[in-house]
C-alpha cells in the first residue's frame, strides 16, 4: 500500500470503535456479574472479547482493500447475502425459539448480522450506477428489491428486528441518493394501505411487542414485565449509579437479556445518568467521523456506503435505546458494539474497517 494513504487514516474513528467495544465487553461483564459466582459473566466477556479480536483483524484488513473491490464484487456479494440466508432457513440452528444461526464448528454465526453491511455494500452499487434514473420511481422499486428480499428471508427465522434494520437502510441511503419526497410519499401509502393485511404476517408475540409498550402495566407479570423491569432499573441509577457490577435489577436477574436486549437499562443502573451520557459522547462521536468520511469520499459509491454504515449504527442504536426508555416497541435489535453478540460486533469492526478504506482514498494519489 502506497504510504501517501495513511496521510489520510482518520485514527478517531478507530479510536471511538475500540472504546465502544471495550465499553461493551466491561458491561457484558457487569450485566451478568452476581455475587460469588461470576463464572458466565467471565465466560461472556471473554467470548466477546474473542469476537472484538477477529473484528479487529478485520478492521486492519479492510484498510489495505481499496473499498472499490466490493463494488465489482456486487454479484457475488449479492448472491452469497441471499445463499446465507437462506441456508439459516435450511440449516440453521435453533435457539430461543428463533433460527438465526449456522453452525461453523468452531463458532456460531448469525448470517443476518453480516447481511446488513452486505444490504450497504450491494445498495450502493445499485444506488451509484443508477445516477440521475434515481429520479424515475420504477428505478427507486429496483433499488428497494435489494434490501426487501434479504428482510422477507430473515423475517421467517423469525427476526422482524433485523428486517426493519435492512429496509431503515435503504430508506437512509436512498434519500441520500436523491430518491424524491414523493416517492417516499408513495411507498408510505403503500404501506399504510397493506398494514391490515401485513398483520397477518405477524406472530402473535410480535403483535404483543408492538401494543403493550403503550401500557405495559396492563400485563406486568407478563408481556409487559422486561419494559417495568428495564424502567426500574434506569430510574434506580441516579446520577452515578450503583457501580460497576452492583446493579440489584443485573445482578439479582430481574433484568431479563441483561446483557443484549437490555444493556442499556443496566449501563444505566450501574454506572447512572454519567454513564450514559459518556456512551452517547461515544456515540456522537463514531457518528461524526462516519460523516465525515461521507463528505470527502471520492465518488458516490464510497458515499453511500459510509452513509449506510452510519444510517445502520444511528438506526439500531435508536430502536436499542429506544425500547428501554418505552418508546420504542422490543424488537431485539442489539446496540451496536455493546450488546453481547459476536456476530454484530464483527460486523460492526468490520464496517468501520470498510469507512476507513473509504476515508484513506478520499482523493486520488499524486505522484
Amino acid at each position: 500500500m502506497p504510504a501517501k494513504l495513511w496521510r489520510y487514516f482518520d485514527p478517531l474513528l478507530v479510536t471511538v470503535s475500540l472504546l465502544l467495544t471495550i465499553y461493551g465487553v466491561a458491561m457484558v461483564y457487569a450485566a451478568l456479574a452476581a455475587p460469588g459466582a461470576d463464572t458466565a459473566a467471565r465466560s461472556a466477556a471473554i467470548h466477546e472479547a474473542m469476537y472484538g479480536a477477529i473484528g479487529l483483524f478485520l478492521l486492519i484488513a479492510a484498510c489495505f482493500v481499496d473499498y472499490r473491490l466490493f463494488r465489482a464484487l456486487f454479484w457475488p456479494l449479492c448472491l452469497g447475502n441471499v445463499a446465507l440466508l437462506f441456508a439459516v432457513l435450511v440449516l440453521g440452528r435453533a435457539s430461543g425459539g428463533a433460527t438465526r444461526w449456522l453452525n461453523l464448528g468452531f463458532l456460531p454465526f448469525q448470517p443476518s448480522e453480516f447481511g446488513k453491511l452486505l444490504v450497504i455494500l450491494t445498495l450502493a452499487r445499485v444506488l451509484a450506477d443508477l445516477g440521475d434514473r434515481i429520479a424515475y420511481f420504477r428505478y427507486v422499486l429496483l433499488t428497494l428489491v435489494v434490501a426487501a428480499v434479504p428482510a422477507a428471508l430473515v423475517y421467517p427465522q423469525p427476526d422482524l428486528g433485523t428486517a426493519l434494520v435492512y429496509v431503515a437502510v435503504w430508506v437512509g441511503m436512498a434519500a441520500a441518493a436523491g430518491v424524491r419526497l414523493r416517492h417516499f410519499f408513495l411507498l408510505l401509502l403503500g404501506l399504510v394501505a397493506s398494514a391490515p393485511l401485513a398483520v397477518h404476517f405477524l406472530h402473535a408475540y410480535q403483535l404483543n411487542r408492538l401494543t403493550i409498550f403503550l401500557n405495559p402495566q396492563s400485563d406486568p407479570t407478563g408481556a409487559g414485565y422486561n419494559i417495568i423491569q428495564a424502567l426500574i432499573a434506569i430510574g434506580s441509577g441516579g446520577w452515578m449509579g450503583q457501580g460497576w457490577g452492583q446493579g440489584a435489577q443485573s445482578q439479582l436477574h430481574y433484568l431479563p437479556v441483561q446483557q443484549s436486549d437490555f444493556i442499556f437499562s443496566s449501563i444505566a443502573e450501574q454506572l447512572g445518568f454519567l454513564g450514559c451520557l459518556l456512551l452517547f459522547f461515544l456515540f456522537g462521536m463514531l457518528l461524526n467521523r462516519l460523516l465525515a468520511a461521507a463528505a470527502v469520499a471520492q465518488d458516490l459509491y464510497g458515499r453511500l456506503v459510509a452513509i449506510g454504515v452510519m444510517w445502520m449504527v444511528l438506526f439500531q442504536s435508536f430502536v436499542n435505546i429506544g425500547m428501554n426508555l418505552q418508546i420504542m416497541p422490543v424488537t431485539g435489535i442489539p446496540l451496536p458494539f455493546i450488546s453481547a453478540g459476536g456476530s454484530s460486533l464483527i460486523t460492526c469492526l468490520f464496517a468501520i474497517g470498510i469507512v476507513q478504506s473509504i476515508r484513506m482514498r478520499q482523493r486520488k494519489l499524486q505522484f
